[in-house]
C-alpha cells in the first residue's frame, strides 16, 4: 500500500477523469515523508465531466469553423472550465484483533474530527476523540458469525442513527476472518461524504482529460462547514460491493486481498491493514457517488443550426461560442435553444479561455527592447540611405583574413609604436583608421598618414 498512486485516471463515457487520492500516514518510526492527516479522496462527477468535454468540442469545431480563423492561427491551448459540485470523502478506520476464543459484547465506531495541527501540516493529526457504541445483540450475532473461521472476508453498512457519529455519512464494519497474519480483526470505519464546489477543466490539447478539485481538501478534510454532507443508505452501499461472477467473491474481498491484507504471496504488514481498509472503502464511496447521475446526459438541441439534420453544420450556437469577426465578449451566451431545454435541467456555465502568443508593451524589459530597437532601425536606414545617396557601398573585408592580409600589407603606424602584444588601454581602439590606395595597393592609414594614396575606387565597370 506504499506505492498507491496519489493520482489515477477513471473512465467515464466521454471522458477520463482525475481521481485523487491522500492516504493517512504512519505515525511514529514508519512515517512518510509527505504526511497525511486524513484518508480522504474526491473526483469529478461523470456525468459533468462528460459534458464539459462535448461543449469543449464544439467550442473547438466552432473555433476552426469562424470567420476569423486566423485570430487563433497563434494559439498555443485552450482552456475549459466550469464550476460544479464534486464528491469529498473521508474515512476511519480502528482496528480489534480478536483471538479465536474470544466473542465481541460491544461495537463502537470513531467520530471524526477536523485536524489538530503544530503550525505545520505536516504535523497534524486526527485522534478520535469519542465512539458512539452499540451492544445490539442482533448486530453482535451477526459480526461474530461473520468472524467464525471459514467465512470470507465481508463487509456491512450500517446507518443506525445511535450508532453513527453526527459528523459523518454512513458507518461501515469490515470483518476478516482470517488475515494473511494468522489472526481474526474487525475494521469499524466511520465515512464521511460532502459535496464541495471546485472548478474542473479540460484543455484543447487533451480534450478527454478532466482535472480540478477543492485544494483545501487535503488539509481540513471534510469538515468545511459550508459543504453539503451526502446522506448515504446501506442498501445503496451495498451496490458498491457486487460479487464477481468469474471468482465468487465481492470487490472489496478482491481488493484487499489483492493489497496484501489476506490470502497473498506477498502479504502487508499489518500496520498497513486500517489504511488499506480506509483507502479502498474511500475509493469505492468516491466513485460511487461520483457516477450516481450515470444515466444523465446534455439537455436540450443546439441554438438554430443552418441544417437541423446536421448539428456540425454550424448555425447561431456557433456565433454565440466563437464571435464571426472580432475578439469581443457579449456576456454568457445559451447555445441550446431555450425551448428545448427541460425545466427540471440544472444549468452550467463554461467558461473558455485561449492562450497563445501575443505583442505586449507591458513590463520594464519590453520597454526597453522596444527603445534600443527603434534605434537600431534609425541607424539601419540612416546607412541604407546614406549608401543609396552617395553610391558609396562595399562588402569587402567583411571576414577576419581579409581583415588580416590587409594589414600585413600595409606600412607601420606612428600611433601604434608602443603597441604590441597584450593590449590593456582602449587608446589604440579610439585610433582613427581608413583604407587608402597608396601607389597602386590599399593600406590602412591611421591618424596623421591619412594624407598618404587617395580615395578607393571600384574596380568594376
Amino acid at each position: 500500500m506504499g506505492s498507491m498512486p496519489e493520482l489515477f485516471s477513471v473512465s467515464s463515457p466521454l471522458s477520463t477523469r482525475t481521481m485523487v487520492i491522500r492516504r493517512r500516514s504512519v505515525d511514529g518510526d514508519r512515517r512518510s515523508i509527505f504526511y497525511n492527516a486524513f484518508t480522504i479522496a474526491t473526483t469529478q462527477q461523470s456525468v459533468i465531466a462528460d459534458g464539459l468535454t462535448e461543449v469543449g468540442r464544439l467550442w473547438a469545431y466552432a473555433a476552426h469553423n469562424s470567420g476569423g480563423r486566423n485570430k487563433f492561427i497563434y494559439r498555443r491551448d485552450a482552456l475549459f472550465s466550469t464550476t460544479a459540485p464534486q464528491p469529498i470523502v473521508q474515512t476511519r478506520c480502528e482496528e480489534t484483533v480478536i483471538d479465536f476464543f474470544t466473542t465481541l459484547n460491544t461495537i463502537s465506531f470513531p467520530n471524526l474530527a477536523t485536524p489538530h495541527c503544530d503550525g505545520d501540516i505536516s504535523t497534524c493529526q486526527v485522534i478520535p476523540t469519542s465512539f458512539t457504541s452499540s451492544s445490539n445483540a442482533t448486530l453482535l450475532t451477526s459480526v461474530n458469525n461473520a468472524l467464525q473461521a471459514g467465512q470470507p472476508p465481508s463487509l456491512m453498512w450500517l446507518e443506525d442513527d445511535e450508532l453513527k457519529p453526527h459528523n459523518s455519512s454512513i458507518v461501515a464494519l469490515a470483518m476478516f476472518p482470517q488475515t494473511a497474519n494468522g489472526d481474526r480483526r474487525l475494521y469499524r470505519c466511520t465515512i464521511d461524504a460532502v459535496m464541495a464546489n471546485s472548478t474542473i477543466q479540460s484543455t484543447r490539447n487533451s480534450p478527454r482529460l478532466v482535472t480540478g478539485y477543492a485544494t483545501e481538501f487535503k488539509d481540513i478534510g471534510t469538515s468545511n462547514t459550508s459543504w453539503s454532507r451526502v446522506s448515504v443508505s446501506p442498501s445503496w452501499a451495498d451496490l458498491l460491493n457486487p460479487t464477481i461472477s468469474t471468482s465468487n467473491t465481492t470487490v472489496f474481498a478482491h481488493t484487499t486481498s489483492t493489497a496484501g491484507l489476506r490470502d497473498t504471496a506477498t502479504p502487508s504488514y499489518p500496520y498497513n491493514y486500517p489504511f488499506i481498509i480506509e483507502s479502498t472503502l474511500t475509493l469505492m464511496v468516491t466513485n460511487g457517488l461520483a457516477r450516481t447521475t450515470y444515466n444523465l446526459t446534455l439537455a436540450g438541441s443546439l441554438l438554430h443550426p443552418f441544417d437541423p439534420s446536421d448539428p456540425w453544420s454550424g448555425g447561431l450556437w456557433q456565433q454565440h461560442m466563437i464571435p464571426p469577426r472580432y475578439l469581443s465578449f457579449n456576456g454568457p451566451q445559451s447555445i441550446f435553444n431555450p425551448s428545448s431545454i427541460p425545466a427540471n435541467a440544472t444549468k452550467f456555465t463554461m467558461h473558455a479561455r485561449v492562450t497563445g502568443y501575443a505583442w505586449s508593451s507591458d513590463g520594464a524589459i519590453q520597454k526597453a527592447s522596444m527603445i534600443i530597437l527603434s534605434i537600431y532601425i534609425m541607424l539601419a536606414v540612416a546607412h541604407v540611405a546614406y549608401s543609396g545617396i552617395s553610391g558609396e557601398s562595399s562588402n569587402a573585408w567583411d571576414n577576419v583574413p581579409e581583415l588580416v592580409a590587409l594589414a600585413a600589407q600595409s606600412q607601420r603606424a606612428d600611433v601604434l609604436h608602443d603597441t604590441g602584444a597584450g593590449i590593456t588601454t582602449v587608446d589604440p581602439v579610439r585610433v582613427k583608421v581608413r583604407v587608402r590606395n597608396v601607389d597602386g595597393h590599399l593600406e590602412y592609414t591611421f591618424g596623421n598618414t591619412w594624407e598618404r594614396g587617395g580615395p578607393v575606387r571600384s574596380n568594376c565597370d
